[in-house]
């Protein structure tokens, strides 16, 4: 080996060169990529999470409004049976009224989100599912004269009907991400 030529030399220093070019050049790109992966993988795991919270903000706002609608179905029931609720149950109901009114800003911070992460349909899904509650809490309280109980059944049918919408079309964005 000590019979090494100026050739051999040069031949083995470009074989190394481009040894080490290509591993760089492999390195390179292999950590382009896995980049790029682990970007688009936080990307939609960051969506997911938008939906998942949407999700549990509209289960916050359906749970209050349940709530509510159970009290004024008690309420009903008082009201064709000429009585009053106790003091302690007037107090849970007014308690329901006020929480129902607190939790509805969840709806608004939901269709937010969804616009934002151009989930546009989506966003104006909850938009009709918050105009339709607050349409009910406007049309059907305590005392209102020629309220039944089968008109609250019917139109709690109709808005959880509308939820269902939601939670349908929050699983299509969920699959889509």
């Amino acid at each position: 080996m000590a019979d090494l030529t100026v050739l051999q030399v040069v031949d083995n220093a470009i074989k190394i060169g481009l040894g080490g070019i290509v591993a760089v050049w492999g390195t390179v790109s292999v950590a382009k990529l896995k980049h790029k992966h682990d970007a688009k993988s936080e990307q939609v795991k960051r969506r997911n999470e938008v939906i998942e919270s949407v999700a549990l903000n509209l289960v916050e706002v359906t749970h209050a409004w349940l709530v509510y609608w159970a009290y004024l179905i008690e309420s009903s029931r008082h009201m064709a049976n000429e009585s009053s609720m106790s003091s302690e149950r007037q107090l849970k109901f007014d308690v329901s009224k006020a929480e129902l009114f607190e939790v509805f800003k969840e709806l608004t911070v939901a269709e937010s989100k969804l616009a934002l992460f151009g989930y546009q349909q989506t966003a104006e899904l909850v938009r009709t599912y918050g105009e339709s509650l607050k349409e009910f809490r406007r049309g059907y309280y305590q005392d209102k004269e020629g309220m039944t109980e089968k008109d609250l059944i019917d139109k709690r049918k109709e808005l959880l009907a509308l939820r269902d919408s939601v939670m349908k079309a929050l699983a299509v964005n969920i699959r889509s991400s």
